[in-house]
This record gives structure tokens, C-alpha cells and sequence, in this order.
């Protein structure tokens, strides 16, 4: 039986692994030694690339995500990305005051100073990616424990689609690489993170505040998760599935983000699932019920199996 399994951060916290956001924070507290900043300026090296403190940016971006954060999750973390309170950075300064001044050279010197500061906060936001990285990095899967439950549902027949960074199905259950589809990178190489909101705040613009908008429209793209490049880039593995006649899918520790929902939706396009049976992971009946609807308005035909 063609078996199909999504994995995502609950079963890497089921194995002890610290995965939780809040490891990423305490990455980042120590970082910054627990000091919150502002932004910080950035400078040009001699080969020209921009670079900031990194110290004074962890504490930046540990500001803005305890603000905007609502939990541990992975999904509150990526949409946090999509929910940045960037104009607090510009409360000191009165844009409106500069337009309305008689004075021109006041005026240019305000307008200057505001793309200054905004420059240097979407280069200290953006090394979010690469704090992130490193931490992810870090983690030591030598920790996880092999636990008998998953090694009974893994075979010869499973395909493995994770949405976690860490190698624990290859180091911990030896399942073959070649049946694991990373789709967000994993640790050691290239990884994807971001938010999923599709409306952008920054596309109303003045003359007021054009500078600010038009580089904050920027960055909140470039936080995006980049799903289409990450279904195009794996795109053999997702044609297997297709052709391998899936008969049952697992979800394990997946929590159905709304980012995410795109891969669930393209997998119920390419496997005919009128005859799959979908097994969820054992939650409490109200947090099941709105899975399984997520999961009918991704375009899943079949029935729900046993819970894990």
C-alpha cells in the first residue's frame, strides 16, 4: 500500500528536538545579549556589500517579533514576518511637519534622513534569513530518540514530503533520501522562510511618504514565502506522487498553515484522492474538525482514516 507521509514541526518536538520558536528567540537573545535595539546603521565594505552590527540587529529583530508574535508556532512566527510594525522606527520624526515647511532645504534634509533609516531597516529585517539559518543549523538532531509508533507506519512504500529543516527521518529512521522531499531547504544548505499574507499593506503612496512605502512595499515581498519556486524546484518529486498511486496520507505534526495549504492544494490536484484515506495526527476534536475542513477546501475527495 503507497503510503504518503507530510511531516511537519510536531514531529520534530515529539523527538525532544528544540524546534520551538522560542529557541529561536533564546538564539537570538543571546545574540544580542537580551539588549533591544533600534535600527543600527549600516555601512559599505571594501568589496561593497552592505553590513550591519549584528548584535544590535538580533535585538531589533527580537523586538519586532515579541510584538507581533501570538505563540511558539512555526505559522505564528512566518506570519509575524508579514506583520511588522516597521512605522513605530518612525514616530521621531515628523514627515508631515518637513512637507508643510517653507523651508526646502528642511524639507530634503527630512525626506534624505527618512530614506537613511529606511534603507538600513529593510537591511537589518532582511538578516532574519540568515540569524535564522544559523540557528537552524545548530540544532543537534543527535538528541532524537527513534520512538516505535512512527517506525510501525514507515515502509518501503512511504514518501516522505517534510516541511521541517532537520534530517531526523534520514538519521533517526534511515529512510532513504531519495523518498524525502525537503520542501523548505534543510539544514546545511539553502532554506526558505517567510510569511504568507498576500496583501500588501505598503501600496497606498504620497508624496509624504512615498520613500517609506515604496521600500516598505519592497520588503515585505522579499519576506514572502516563495511556494511556487519551491513546488518548481521539486517539481520530480511531486510528478512521483502523481504516477505512485497514493492509496493513504499521514499528517504528522503538520499544522496546516496558511502558507502551506498551497502544497496540500497542489497534491489533491495531482493524486486522485477519491479512494485515499487521510489519517491526522490525534488533536482534540475541535482542532481535527477544522483540519479536515482545510483539507476538503484543499480538494481532498476521500475519507478520514484512524487518528494517530
Amino acid at each position: 500500500m503507497k503510503k504518503l507521509f507530510i511531516i511537519g514541526n510536531g514531529f520534530d518536538l515529539a523527538h525532544k528536538l528544540h524546534t520551538k520558536y522560542c529557541y529561536f528567540r533564546e538564539f537570538l537573545y543571546k545574540q544580542c545579549n537580551g539588549k533591544i535595539s533600534y535600527i543600527p546603521a549600516s555601512s559599505v565594505d571594501r568589496d561593497g556589500d552592505t553590513i550591519v552590527d549584528r548584535i544590535t540587529v538580533a535585538g531589533l529583530l527580537m523586538e519586532l517579533i515579541d510584538n507581533t508574535t501570538n505563540g511558539e508556532d512555526w505559522a505564528d512566527f512566518e506570519d509575524a514576518m508579514g506583520r511588522y510594525n516597521y512605522l513605530s522606527f518612525f514616530e521621531e520624526y515628523d514627515m508631515d511637519m518637513a512637507i508643510n515647511d517653507d523651508d526646502d532645504d528642511e524639507m530634503y534634509r527630512t525626506i534624505h534622513n527618512r530614506e537613511d533609516i529606511v534603507n538600513d531597516l529593510s537591511v537589518c529585517i532582511l538578516e532574519v534569513k540568515n540569524l535564522f539559518k544559523e540557528w537552524i543549523d545548530s540544532i543537534n538532531i543527535n538528541t532524537a530518540k527513534l520512538q516505535s509508533r512512527f517506525l510501525t507506519l514507515f515502509d518501503e512504500n512511504s514518501e516522505f514530503l517534510t516541511f521541517n529543516y532537520t534530517k531526523t527521518l534520514e538519521n533517526v529512521y534511515h529512510v532513504d533520501k531519495a523518498k524525502v522531499c525537503h520542501i523548505h531547504g534543510e539544514q546545511g544548505g539553502e532554506i526558505v522562510v517567510g510569511h504568507g499574507i498576500e496583501d500588501n499593506p505598503y501600496k497606498e503612496e504620497s508624496w509624504e511618504t512615498f520613500i517609506i512605502d515604496g521600500a516598505l512595499y519592497d520588503l515585505f515581498e522579499s519576506l514572502k514565502k516563495d511556494v511556487v519556486t519551491c513546488n518548481n524546484t521539486n517539481i520530480d518529486f511531486f510528478n512521483g506522487i502523481q504516477q505512485a498511486k497514493i492509496e493513504e496520507i499521514y499528517s504528522i505534526g503538520f499544522s496546516f498553515s496558511d502558507v502551506d495549504l498551497f502544497y496540500i492544494s497542489k497534491l489533491c490536484e495531482l493524486v486522485d484522492t477519491k479512494n485515499v484515506i487521510w489519517h491526522l495526527a490525534k488533536y482534540n476534536k475541535k482542532k481535527n474538525n477544522f483540519y479536515k475542513k482545510l483539507i476538503r477546501d484543499c480538494g481532498f475527495k476521500g475519507n478520514f482514516g484512524k487518528l494517530i
